[in-house]
């Protein structure tokens, strides 16, 4: 799950789920902590919920003419919120994953008659997605019981964001904390950003500390199950990882404007030389950046200007250049884009003549009404 990236920056974040400092296991169920068998939560009725199962009339499908006011794009699916509040969703949709009333796989943005006045939207994949809205946070999507449309989990008037991985998720709050994914520093984090492996945060005085299971280098210099500094002053910071098999690694903007990678060599934009956990400048010379995004198996780094670079693998091609499954140095994307957002195998950029997105399109990700995956640059509500 990725969210709007303006050109004032952005924090990826991902990690793992705790609901009062308790984790739960990568697409578990959490009604044990909601307090219903059902995975309801806290008391709520599903049956109290708008039915988002409802075939939706015209004004509804394809953006309806509405305004994208925030993107937010998952794995292989992805919702925008409108400017009323409104959800627009299509893409993958495995065990109701974007909460839509039903789990089909959904081919162009159709609107959710959920109740609206979201304010954010987390979706993952293999486990639970997530909203705000009016301080309360929502669930639905993937678990023991998979949820095919959202219901009530609790309080979130508290709440940052609740980030993620394929795996994994973690509550990050406003004050900075992430209790159950710390590595019990207690540190709270102006950035924070996790994996299946490990995670990382930049702290408000520009440290940045790496922490979890080593794959590949990616913790950098030092590898260690509790937070270890990594030497310099941060920006932002986010880590990448692969299951099968098991690699990750980590980026970082620096406050000079230099985007510094380690780990496996297929992702660190270093044209390929293994680094290994000695953190090295990406293979972009005299480029000063503005804003980082990591997901999956790539990143995406901007500057002030709208200029966007993109490397690292795509095991199904398209993403970063069309067609063509890696990119080991950094690519100047053709359009200049004044805000983007990166999925898992797909991105989305504002142009001066609206939205567009690129990338894997085999389960509709690119909400052109097909599952053409030929590396076509779509129009997105336009």
């Amino acid at each position: 799950m990725r969210f709007l990236a303006g050109l004032a920056g952005l924090a990826c974040a991902c990690g793992r789920l705790g609901f009062d400092a308790t984790a739960l296991e990568p697409g578990g169920d959490a009604s044990a902590q909601d307090g219903g068998a059902d995975g309801a939560g806290s008391g709520a009725d599903a049956s109290t919920m708008p039915d988002a199962s409802t075939t939706p009339d015209a004004s509804a499908v394809g953006c309806g003419g509405s305004t994208i006011a925030s993107l937010w794009l998952g794995h292989r699916g992805n919702c925008y919120i409108d400017s009323v509040g409104d959800r627009w969703c299509w893409g993958e949709n495995v065990d109701g994953v974007l909460g839509v009333g039903h789990d089909n796989t959904v081919l162009v943005p159709t609107r959710v008659d959920d109740g609206g006045e979201w304010d954010k939207i987390f979706l993952q994949y293999y486990g639970r997605s997530y909203g705000l809205r009016d301080g309360e946070l929502w669930e639905w999507g993937p678990g023991a019981t998979p949820l095919l449309s959202p219901v009530l989990v609790g309080d979130g008037s508290t709440l940052k964001e609740v980030v993620g991985d394929l795996y994994s998720q973690c509550l990050w709050y406003q004050d900075g904390t992430v209790p159950a994914c710390d590595g019990g520093s207690g540190f709270s984090f102006r950035a924070f950003a996790a994996g299946t492996f490990h995670q990382c945060g930049v702290k408000d005085d520009n440290s940045l500390y790496c922490w979890g299971m080593d794959r590949d280098g990616a913790l950098g210099p030092i590898a260690s199950a509790n937070p270890v500094e990594i030497p310099g002053a941060w920006r932002s910071v986010g880590v990448g990882s692969r299951v099968n098999p098991e690699r990750a690694f980590t980026c970082a903007l620096d406050t000079s404007g230099k985007v510094w990678c380690w780990g496996n060599p297929l992702y660190t934009g270093t044209a390929g030389v293994n680094v290994a956990g000695t953190p090295t400048p990406i293979d972009a010379p005299n480029v000063v950046f503005e804003w980082l995004q990591v997901d999956w198996e790539r990143s995406c780094a901007g500057t002030a200007a709208g200029d966007v670079y993109c490397w690292g693998a795509d095991t199904y091609g398209g993403f970063v250049v069309p067609l063509q499954p890696a990119a080991p140095s950094p690519v100047k994307l053709a359009a200049t884009y004044l805000e983007f957002a990166v999925g898992g195998h797909h991105a989305c950029g504002l142009t001066s003549e609206g939205w567009e997105c690129f990338g894997w399109n085999e389960h509709g990700e690119l909400g052109n009404g097909t599952t053409v995956n030929d590396g076509q640059i779509t129009g997105l509500c336009r």
